[in-house]
């Protein structure tokens, strides 16, 4: 019996939270300290057209949603969560952002982790601009530019993404990035690889129904293109620009629109 009333005592029990959390119930907060935990305890509203829900400006700050929806309201340059450029080691989880938002997570740190969120916004979804972040197991969806936008920042790795319906799946403009495993369907562009895009692996994607082009690369040179699958799309792969010396291996493409590939070899 006294084992029986100790397991009904625990399982009852507050959830405990470290001394150096903040909760959060309105948008205007800001991180206070390095290692600090920002929990969200409700749905919350941007009142102001221009300003940022949620500011990390130290190092090792987790920020977690858990689930309430962020909202802007119409008009003006809005930022849901952005990461300052110092504000290395984050962690951004179980964020829902609806509405306006011009910009809903975006990190200028490096070495972070933005992971299980849902983003349904007019504006920017995700966007890197530090190094060695990891993007995983985000949904964005219908409206607005780019789902993910991967900047200067080197060696991120996106993976188990879903973006559905915006211009732009992806955007990369930097190297040795890996991106895997994602689905990027029905938008204007599934992976679009800008200008001097180079030593990128994309592997194992789903890029179909994009009207434009699946996967695109831009005067991109020496990326290893494998094993995605590209289908229904205007083209499948798309290569501008002269010789750049990328890989192409046992990529699928079918019943795109205007052809499957315009690279030798590019399909299966």
């Amino acid at each position: 019996m006294r084992h029986l009333i100790f397991l009904c005592a625990v399982l009852v029990a507050p959830a405990a939270f470290a001394e150096d959390t903040t909760f959060i119930d309105q948008c205007g907060a800001s991180s206070s300290a390095h290692g600090e935990t920002m929990i969200v305890t409700g749905d919350i509203l941007l009142e102001e057209v221009y300003g940022t829900c949620i500011s990390i400006s130290h190092e090792h700050v987790t920020l977690d949603c858990q689930g309430y929806v962020l909202t802007a309201p119409l008009g003006g340059l809005p930022r849901a969560v952005n990461i300052d450029d110092e504000a290395h080691f984050f962690a951004v989880r179980n964020c829902n952002l609806a509405g306006n938002w011009f910009f809903g997570i975006n990190a200028w740190a490096s070495w972070g982790l933005i992971e299980h969120n849902e983003l349904q916004i007019a504006g920017f979804g995700i966007m890197s601009s530090g190094a060695e972040n990891e993007i995983r197991h985000n949904n964005i969806l219908e409206g607005g530019w780019t789902g993910i936008s991967i900047g200067n920042g080197n060696y991120n790795i996106v993976h188990h993404n879903s973006v559905h319906g915006k211009m732009g799946g992806i955007y990369i403009s930097s190297s040795s990035n890996e991106i895997s495993y994602n689905k990027f369907m029905e938008n204007g562009f599934g992976i679009y690889m800008l200008d001097e895009s180079d030593s990128n692996v994309i592997f194992k994607n789903r890029v179909n129904k994009n009207s434009v082009a699946g996967i695109r690369l831009m005067n991109s040179f020496e990326n290893i293109v494998v094993g995605n699958v590209a289908n229904n799309n205007g083209i499948g792969i798309e290569e501008l620009g002269d010789d750049f010396n990328n890989t192409y291996v046992n990529n699928v493409c079918k019943s795109n629109e205007e052809m499957d590939s315009n690279v030798d070899g590019a399909c299966k």
